[in-house]
C-alpha cells in the first residue's frame, strides 16, 4: 500500500477560468492524486505594485499578472463539494487572515502556508489555532525560519505540523533539491516531512519518497504551452497519472 500522500498542486494554473479549475481536478482524480491544492491570495497585500515585470516582454508588472491569477474566493465552497463528490480533499494555500477563516469555516481537512509566508509568525499562528493540520513549505527559510513556524504551531497546542522541503526556484534544478533535507528535518525537529516540488519530470518526486516524504506535492496543469508563470515546469494530466504508476 502506499504511504505517500500526493498534492497535485493547481496553484494558479487555472488562470481565472473555474471551468478549467474544475478540469485540474478531474485531472487529479483521474491520476490518483488525493488532494488538490489552490492558491488563496489577494495581490494587494501580497505583492508590490513596483516589482519588477517577470515577463519576457515587461509589458505587464508582477503585480498587473498576479491579480489576473487571483482565486476568486465565491469558487471556495463549489470546488471543495466537487471535490468531494470525487473523494478528493480540497486543499488551499491561505495568505492572508480572511483566508484562513474562511477555509476553517468550509471545515478544510489541513491549512497550508507557502514558502513565502513561512517568517509570517502571526499568519501562521492564527492557522495553527484552528486546530487543523499545518503543512508548511520551507523554500527560501533558514534553520531558524523553520523552528520559529514549529515553535509558533506548538505555542498555542498545535502538535499536528508536516514540513516540506522545497526549492523556491521556478523551475529548480535537479542539483538543487536538497533532498536530505527531508530526513534532517525530521529528525531534527520531530516532525513529519516532505517534499514541494518544482522541478520538470518526476525523477526528483520518486527519489523524495524513497528519502521518507510522506507527502508530496506537484504542480499540475492541462497543458504546458498555456500562459501563465507556472504552467511551464507543471506536469501535464498524463504526466502525473504515469508518475502516480
Amino acid at each position: 500500500m502506499r504511504q505517500t500522500f500526493i498534492i497535485a498542486e493547481v496553484g494558479i494554473n487555472h488562470n481565472g477560468d473555474l471551468v478549467k479549475a474544475n478540469q485540474l481536478i478531474d485531472a487529479a482524480v483521474a491520476a490518483g492524486a488525493d488532494a488538490v491544492k489552490f492558491q488563496t491570495f489577494r495581490a494587494e497585500t501580497h505583492y508590490s505594485i513596483h516589482a519588477p515585470s517577470i515577463s519576457s516582454s515587461g509589458s505587464r508588472s508582477t503585480f498587473e499578472l498576479v491579480k489576473s491569477l487571483e482565486l476568486d474566493r465565491s469558487w471556495h465552497a463549489p470546488l471543495k463539494k466537487y471535490c468531494e463528490s470525487l473523494n478528493l480533499i480540497f486543499l488551499s494555500s491561505a495568505c492572508d487572515i480572511e483566508a484562513i477563516d474562511e477555509l476553517d469555516e468550509l471545515e478544510i481537512a489541513a491549512l497550508k502556508v507557502p514558502s513565502c509566508e513561512l517568517s509570517d509568525l502571526g499568519l501562521i499562528r492564527h492557522m495553527a489555532q484552528t486546530g487543523r493540520p499545518i503543512i508548511l513549505s520551507t523554500g527560501l527559510a533558514d534553520w531558524m525560519d523553520i523552528q520559529r513556524a514549529v515553535d509558533t504551531c506548538r505555542g498555542v497546542g498545535n502538535q499536528d505540523v508536516v514540513l516540506l522541503q522545497c526549492t523556491s526556484l521556478y523551475p529548480a534544478p535537479p542539483n538543487l533539491t536538497n533532498l536530505r533535507a527531508i530526513k534532517i528535518m525530521r529528525e531534527a525537529f520531530g516532525v513529519l516531512t516532505g517534499y514541494s516540488d518544482h522541478t520538470e519530470g518526476d525523477h526528483v518526486c520518486l527519489a523524495s519518497v524513497a528519502l521518507g516524504a510522506c507527502v508530496v506535492e506537484k504542480h499540475i496543469t492541462l497543458d504546458r504551452k498555456m500562459s501563465g508563470p507556472d504552467h511551464s515546469f507543471s506536469m501535464e494530466p498524463q504526466e502525473l497519472k504515469q508518475m502516480m504508476r
